[in-house]
């Protein structure tokens, strides 16, 4: 998979205090969240990405009160006429 390293600086008091993997960890969860959030990628994505499985990303979500579904109004109605369109008897 091709990547794209960035480089940031950590505060050296933050540093002596948090493992480095664990800082690079964390920021991978928060970035995917906060994309995730923004809607510029998928649920599936953004765990993926955090690192995790659906389930415990739907976890990390609810600790930062994202909601695990970002569907709208509309787009709820549009799905129930689409399975209305399914369930339908043939003519």
């Amino acid at each position: 998979m091709n990547t794209l390293r960035i480089t940031i600086d950590i505060p050296q008091g933050l540093a002596d205090q948090v493992a480095s993997a664990q800082i690079e960890q964390e920021f991978k969860q928060f970035i995917a969240m906060k994309f995730y959030a923004d809607k510029k990628i998928t649920i599936g994505m953004a765990a993926h990405y955090a690192g995790m499985n659906r389930y415990d990303f739907e976890q990390y979500l609810a600790q930062y009160n994202v909601p695990c579904s970002l569907l709208e109004y509309n787009d709820v109605m549009a799905d129930l006429e689409k399975m209305k369109d399914l369930t339908a008897p043939a003519q």
